[in-house]
């Protein structure tokens, strides 16, 4: 997933630096929410009148922003348990390689795309639909050949919301879809539950020990341990691999 929390300074001009696939795409989408009056921008968003303005505003700001390579600009939990910045250049290669993000405003980046800042949601309404709808038919035939040209396996470490911009049903037999879980034991419930301020960092922290480590086989993920997670292979499946506490 993106983060909501960007930070464009420290550009890394030592760093590759690669336009988005759909660079035109996000330039109209932006031009289309600076279009928008402080009250639709308030709405659409679900933020109060100040908050909407500084949304508002980046968009008036858009053209002449700063752009970011996206591993580096994003930096919410899961980004910085990642910590790109750590990286060595075999290893950035790896990420360039084997790492993909969806984006609202940006569709499909790879991690030395240049992207400027941004707010935006996937209900955002556009001609008969919303950005699910958009972006679907462009990313899913990027994410099948992705996924074919480095094995056949997808990790998805994004969150449901996010997810939902690839039509995983069109994927083909060829792809096998993983999805990521880290879950907490919850004794009044007596169950393993998804807190998301655990889960994120833990979700990025496993992301940096992949790309660390080079690791190409999910087989090699089940090793992965942090912060009292380890692998549950009772819970987990095919198409989930759980981690949990």
């Amino acid at each position: 997933s993106p983060s909501r929390v960007m930070n464009m300074s420290h550009v890394k001009t030592s760093l590759p630096a690669e336009q988005p696939l759909f660079q035109s795409d996000a330039e109209m989408l932006a031009n289309e929410m600076r279009g928008l009056e402080l009250e639709d921008m308030s709405k659409f968003m679900e933020e109060d009148d100040h908050m909407a303005r500084e949304t508002l505003d980046l968009y008036h700001r858009f053209k002449t922003a700063t752009s970011k390579q996206a591993l580096f600009a994003y930096e919410g939990k899961v980004y910085k348990a990642i910590d790109p910045d750590s990286f060595s250049t075999d290893q950035l290669n790896f990420a360039a390689d084997h790492l993909r993000i969806i984006s609202t405003l940006y569709g499909y980046l790879r991690p030395f795309d240049l992207i400027k800042e941004y707010r935006m949601n996937f209900h955002l309404h556009y001609e008969k639909g919303n950005l699910y709808d958009f972006w679907r038919p462009k990313i899913t035939p990027l994410v099948e050949k992705d996924a074919k040209d480095s094995g056949g396996i997808i990790l998805n470490f994004s969150a449901q919301d996010v997810i939902k911009a690839v039509d995983v049903n069109k994927l083909s037999s060829q792809v096998r879809l993983i999805h990521v879980e880290f879950k907490d034991y919850k004794e009044d419930k007596k169950e393993y539950v998804t807190i998301r301020a655990y889960a994120q960092p833990a979700k990025g922290k496993l992301i940096g020990y992949i790309i660390r480590h080079n690791i190409d086989n999910p087989e090699d993920v089940k090793e992965f341990g942090c912060d009292g997670y380890t692998y549950n292979k009772s819970l987990s499946t095919e198409s989930e691999m759980i981690f949990t506490r």
